[in-house]
C-alpha cells in the first residue's frame, strides 16, 4: 500500500512519524514535571495570602492595643475620668430632668431603628438610663442636639454646666483620636460605677452604667469587667464580637486599658473597633484579584463560636447569590432576615475541620467542599490577638480556578504538540514542493489558460531545463493574451458603435443575433426639429464652430436620456425622437413636449453663450409607427408612418422658432401645456390636419403672469395654411 503513494506523501509520512515520536518524549517528561512545579506554586501562592493576612489582622489588633495603651497612659486620659467624674456627680446631685417626659420620643426612634436589624421586645424600661445624670446628658447631647447625624461635632451643649465645660475641653481631642486612629468610638468609664463617662459618639450607651444600667450584659461591660481583673497587666484587653444594641445592634469588638492617676486605679479608657477596618484588610479593599486571589479567593475570619468576624468576598460582590446558598445549607429564616439586614458577621456559621484545627493552633491546606457546596482548596491558620482572643483565619479558593494553570499548561501541551505536527508537515511540504513545484507551476499554468486566463505566468525558479521551458510557456501564454486583448478591443468598439446607433433594446436584440428586426409600435409620440441658422456658424474657423455643434448635440441627446427619450436620428441641423416606442410609457405627450421646450430653451443658451443666431423649429405628432433596422450596408434604425411624416412636415412648416404640435397633441395636453394660433394645414391631396403652437407649461405661464384664454379645441377654425 506503501507503494502507491506518492513521493510527496511518503517524505511527509516518514519525517511525521520520526519527529512526533521524539516531541512525545520530550513534552511527556515536561509535562509531568511541570504540573507538579505548578501545583506547587498554587499551594504556595494560598499559603503565602493565608499568612499575610494572618500577620496582617494579628498586627492590625496589636497596633490598635498599642494606640489603646498610650491613650490610657497618658495624663489627660486620667485628668479627663477624674473631672468627668465629678461634673458628672454634680449633675447626678440635682434631679433636673425627667427621663420618661424627655426622651421618651428619641427611644421610640431608636426602638424603631433597633428592631429593623435585630428582634427585640418593644419596652421602653429595658432602654432607659438608670439614673438622673445619666437622663440629663442624652436628653442635651442626643435628644436635643440639632445634629442629629453628626453629634460627634457638638462641643458643649450650652446647658451652663460644669460638665459641659469639661466636655469641650478633651472633646476634639479624643474626636481627632478617633478620626485618626479609625475607631468608631471612645469611651473614659468610671471605675467605682462603671459609668461611661464620655464617648465621641455619643449613641444610648452614653453616660450610662455597665454595671447596673441597660447594657450592663453587653460584651462592653465584659471587657470593663475584664480590664478590671487584669490592671495589673497593665495593657490593653479586648472583647470579641457581638451584637451591640446602643450601635442598631451591628457587630461590635472592644479593647480597653486601665486608666491609673498616681498608681491608682480611676478608669478606663475603652474603644469600640470599626468591622469596616477590618473587611478592607481581609478583602484587600476590594482588589482580590490584583493580589493572586483571581475570581473565587476569599480570606475569612472565624471566632471560637464558628461565627464570621469578616464578611466574605461573595456576600460583598453578590449579596443575593450568598444568602440563597445559605438558605441552601438550612439557614432559618431569623438569620436570613437578620443577615439581610446587618450583613453575615455573627450570623454565618462555618463548621468544618479546618476552621476546628486552626482554633486549634493548627496551619494547613486542604481539599474540601466549601460553604457554597463547591470544591475548594482552604489554608488555614490561627490568629492570636491581644488578651488571650483567638481567631481562625482561613484562606479559600475554588479547586477549579486554582488548578486552572494546571489546565492551562495541559492545554499549552497540546497545543505544543500540535504545532510541532503542523511544523513538520509544513517542512514535509516544502521539502517535496521543492522538488516537484516546476511541474506543479506548469500544471497549473496550463490548466489556467485552459480556463481562459491569459494573464498568467509562471515564474522561473531555476536555470535547467525547468527554466526554458517555462520560458517557452510564459512566451505562448503572452502571445494568446495579445491576440486576446485585440479581439476585446475590438469587440467593445462594434458594441459601442451598436448601442450608439439603435435604441438599447433594439442593439439588444441584434446583438443576440435576431435578424429582420422590424416592429410595429402603437401610440409612439414623435418629436422632430429642424435646426436653422447654422451659417452663422460660418464666421468661425472649424475648431471654433465644431465644439458648438457638438456641444447641441450633446445636450439634446442629454435631455433626451433625462426624459426618456429614444433618439433616431441627431444630426448638425435635423433631431428626430421618439416617446414610447420600444419602452411603453403613460406620459408620453408630456415628456415630448417638455422635451421640445428644454430644447428650445438650450438652443436660447447656445445663442447666448456664443453670440451665434441659431433657430429651432420643430414638429410633434402622436401615433403608430413602424421600425426596423435597414439590412442594406448603413444598418440605420429608421421609423416611418402617417405620424412620423406629420411630425417631420409640421418642423419642416413652422415658422421661426415655434414648435407645432397636432390636434391629438393638443388634446392630450389640454390643461397642462398652452397652445395657441390653431390653424389647418395641408400635408398631402386628402389630408387637412389641426395644427397649434406650444407656448409653455400653464403652470410657468401663471407663475410668470402671462394673461392668456385657455385653448377650446372645438372652436371653428377659421385659417388655413
Amino acid at each position: 500500500m506503501f507503494k502507491s503513494f506518492s513521493l510527496r506523501s511518503k517524505l511527509i509520512l516518514i519525517l511525521l512519524g520520526v519527529s512526533l515520536l521524539a516531541a512525545l518524549i520530550v513534552i511527556g517528561v515536561g509535562y509531568f514535571v511541570g504540573v507538579e512545579s505548578i501545583e506547587k506554586e498554587v499551594y504556595a501562592r494560598l499559603t503565602s495570602a493565608r499568612n499575610g493576612k494572618a500577620f496582617e489582622v494579628e498586627e492590625y489588633f496589636h497596633q490598635e492595643a498599642a494606640v489603646v495603651e498610650i491613650l490610657a497612659k497618658s495624663e489627660k486620659a486620667a485628668q479627663a475620668i477624674q473631672e468627668f467624674t465629678m461634673a458628672f456627680r454634680q449633675i447626678e446631685a440635682s434631679d433636673t430632668i425627667s427621663c420618661t417626659r424627655d426622651l421618651e420620643a428619641y427611644y421610640d426612634d431608636f426602638l424603631d431603628s433597633l428592631g429593623q436589624n435585630l428582634t427585640v421586645r418593644r419596652e421602653l424600661s429595658s432602654y432607659y438610663p438608670n439614673s438622673a445624670a445619666a437622663c440629663y446628658l442624652q436628653y442635651h447631647y442626643l435628644s436635643k442636639s440639632t445634629l442629629t447625624d453628626a453629634r460627634y461635632e457638638v462641643d458643649n451643649a450650652g446647658d451652663g454646666s460644669e460638665y459641659s465645660t469639661v466636655h469641650e475641653r478633651y472633646h476634639d481631642f479624643y474626636r481627632e483620636a478617633l478620626q485618626k486612629f479609625g475607631f468608631y468610638d471612645i469611651f473614659l468609664i468610671d471605675i467605682q460605677t462603671k459609668t461611661i463617662m464620655y464617648s465621641v459618639m455619643k449613641e444610648t450607651d452614653y453616660a450610662t452604667s455597665l454595671s447596673s444600667g441597660p447594657y450592663r450584659n453587653s460584651n462592653l461591660a465584659a471587657l470593663a469587667e475584664k480590664v478590671e481583673k487584669n490592671a495589673d497587666l497593665n495593657e490593653a484587653q479586648i472583647a470579641d464580637f457581638s451584637f451591640y444594641r446602643p450601635s442598631y445592634g451591628a457587630p461590635a469588638a472592644f479593647m480597653g486599658s486601665p486608666v491609673f492617676y498616681r498608681n491608682e486605679l480611676v478608669g478606663i479608657l475603652a474603644v469600640q473597633l470599626s468591622v469596616d477596618k477590618i473587611n478592607r484588610i481581609m478583602n484587600y479593599g476590594g482588589e482580590w484579584a490584583e493580589n493572586g486571589l483571581g475570581e473565587t479567593g476569599e480570606v475569612l475570619l472565624v471566632g471560637e463560636d464558628y461565627l464570621l468576624r469578616s464578611d466574605p468576598r461573595s456576600f460583598l460582590t453578590d449579596k443575593d447569590r450568598f444568602i440563597e446558598n445559605m438558605k441552601q445549607i438550612n439557614m432559618n429564616d431569623e438569620k436570613i432576615d437578620l443577615m439581610a439586614s446587618i450583613g453575615p458577621i455573627l450570623v454565618t456559621e462555618l463548621r468544618s475541620d479546618n476552621i476546628t484545627r486552626a482554633l486549634r493552633g493548627e496551619s494547613n491546606i486542604t481539599e474540601m467542599i466549601g460553604y457554597n457546596n463547591d470544591a475548594i482548596l482552604s489554608a488555614f491558620t490561627p490568629v492570636d490577638l491581644p488578651g488571650g482572643l483567638r481567631w481562625a483565619l482561613v484562606t479559600e479558593i475554588d479547586e477549579a480556578e486554582a488548578m486552572s494553570p494546571v489546565q492551562r499548561f495541559q492545554n499549552l501541551n497540546l497545543a505544543a504538540v500540535a504545532l510541532i505536527i503542523a511544523i513538520i508537515t509544513i517542512m514535509a511540504m516544502a521539502i517535496t514542493r521543492s522538488l516537484i513545484r516546476p511541474i506543479d507551476r506548469l500544471t497549473e499554468g496550463a490548466e489556467a489558460v485552459r480556463a481562459g486566463d491569459t494573464k498568467v505566468r509562471v515564474e522561473k525558479i531555476a536555470n535547467d531545463e525547468m527554466g526554458r521551458l517555462t520560458e517557452v510557456f510564459n512566451g505562448m501564454v503572452e502571445s494568446i493574451d495579445e491576440q486576446k486583448s485585440e479581439i476585446e478591443k475590438q469587440a467593445r468598439e462594434n458594441n459601442d458603435l451598436l448601442y450608439n446607433r439603435f435604441p438599447d433594446a433594439i442593439a439588444e436584440r441584434y446583438r443576440n443575433g435576431e435578424v429582420n428586426i422590424v416592429d410595429k409600435f402603437q401610440g409612439v409620440t414623435i418629436l422632430s426639429a429642424d435646426l436653422r441658422g447654422t451659417s452663422s456658424l460660418d464666421e468661425f474657423t472649424p475648431d471654433m464652430a465644431w465644439p458648438i455643434v457638438q456641444e447641441v448635440s450633446a445636450r439634446f441627446n442629454d435631455a433626451a436620456d433625462e426624459l426618456g427619450m429614444e433618439v433616431i436620428i441627431a444630426i448638425p441641423d435635423g433631431f428626430l425622437c421618439v416617446c414610447g416606442m420600444n419602452i411603453p410609457r403613460l406620459d408620453n405627450a408630456r415628456r415630448v413636449a417638455i422635451m421640445a421646450l428644454k430644447m428650445r430653451e438650450i438652443i436660447e443658451n447656445i445663442n447666448t453663450k456664443h453670440n451665434v443666431s441659431l433657430v429651432l423649429n420643430a414638429g410633434m405628432s402622436t401615433g403608430p409607427v413602424l421600425a426596423g433596422i435597414l439590412e442594406d450596408q448603413t444598418k440605420n434604425y429608421v421609423i416611418w408612418g402617417p405620424a412620423v411624416d406629420a411630425a417631420q412636415r409640421l418642423a419642416y412648416l413652422a415658422a421661426r422658432n415655434m414648435t407645432l404640435g397636432t390636434e391629438e397633441m393638443m388634446r392630450l395636453m389640454a390643461g397642462n401645456f398652452h397652445f395657441d394660433k390653431v390653424h389647418t394645414i395641408k400635408l398631402g391631396p386628402k389630408n387637412i390636419i389641426r395644427v397649434g403652437r406650444l407656448v409653455g407649461r400653464v403652470t410657468d405661464l401663471q407663475a410668470a403672469g402671462v394673461e392668456f384664454t385657455p385653448l377650446d379645441l372645438d372652436a371653428p377654425t377659421t385659417k388655413k395654411s
